[in-house]
């Protein structure tokens, strides 16, 4: 298994407890399309409130040849309804072998260009160093390595140097865990996750210390077959979320979700269309 950013570390358990239940309010829109232009694949976001009533769109491309020999490549250049834009562009090709350098930007301020590389020509390891032009000293350097059945990782910047978050999963047939360490040791984060057949998925997730302290939930993942899965979690404050993601035919993808919380009786819904 090759390594992560840090941040997925939690992210096989992470994916049953979260995903799929992004849209509990109101309706979204996305359309995928892959070009013969250089391969160059054009994404469309477009959100709705329960009134048809357009909140947010944003329309984005990657262009993976569009510099040709040069062997840059924009990874996303993406433009909102309000006109703000963003930037990532990388380049590998003519490199040392496993060195990527990327850049971030705004397309506005020059204070927010960030750059970057990832390296992966350690067997096992992965490293991301990233920090801003106009002050090297806010950098964010991680390091993810596979030891069998465990992976771990850290992650610094200048503020917590001599602290670094620090964290670790371990997979081993069905059974996932993973347990992280931030805000220098003050916040403990764990996740598990258990496969019990090929439909039949559950996760958890605890948090101590930190400002959400005692936040957890629970949930769990069925394929009922036929391009039909459901989603169900229980949270501390007694919400519960649930999902169906329906794969209607080939490139076209209905996820529906809602949320109710009994101590304020708020119910919301959604519905997701996805295109590609």
């Amino acid at each position: 298994m090759a390594p992560v950013k840090f941040d997925d570390l939690k992210k096989t358990a992470h994916d049953v407890l979260d995903g799929d239940y992004i849209k509990t309010s109101g309706f979204e829109i996305k359309s995928k399309h892959k070009t013969s232009w250089n391969g160059a694949v054009v994404d469309t976001v477009i959100n709705a409130d329960q009134f048809g009533g357009a909140q947010s769109a944003k329309l984005s491309w990657k262009l993976p040849k569009h510099f040709g020999s040069t062997g840059i490549s924009v990874d996303k250049f993406e433009i909102d309804k309000a006109g703000k834009m963003k930037l990532e562009a990388s380049k590998s090709d003519q490199l040392p072998a496993g060195l990527k350098i990327e850049a971030k930007s705004d397309c506005a301020d020059v204070d927010k260009i960030v750059a970057g590389f990832t390296f992966t020509g350690v067997k096992d390891t992965q490293v991301k160093f990233e920090t801003k032009a106009t002050n090297p000293q806010a950098f964010t350097f991680e390091a993810t390595h596979q030891q069998g059945p465990a992976m771990l990782g850290l992650k610094c910047g200048m503020a917590n140097l001599q602290a670094p978050d620090v964290g670790a999963r371990f997979t081993q047939g069905p059974l996932f865990v993973s347990l992280l360490a931030q805000e220098k040791f003050s916040q403990f984060t764990a996740h598990t996750f258990y496969k019990l057949n090929d439909q039949l998925k559950v996760a958890g997730t605890y948090q101590h210390g930190g400002k959400n302290t005692g936040n957890f939930s629970a949930g769990i993942a069925y394929d009922l077959g036929s391009g039909i899965n459901v989603k169900l979690k229980a949270m501390q404050d007694t919400s519960i979320n649930s999902s169906v993601k329906y794969e209607l035919s080939k490139g076209l993808t209905l996820v529906g979700a809602c949320a109710y919380n009994p101590n304020n009786r708020l119910f919301g819904y959604g519905l997701q269309v996805s295109i590609e």
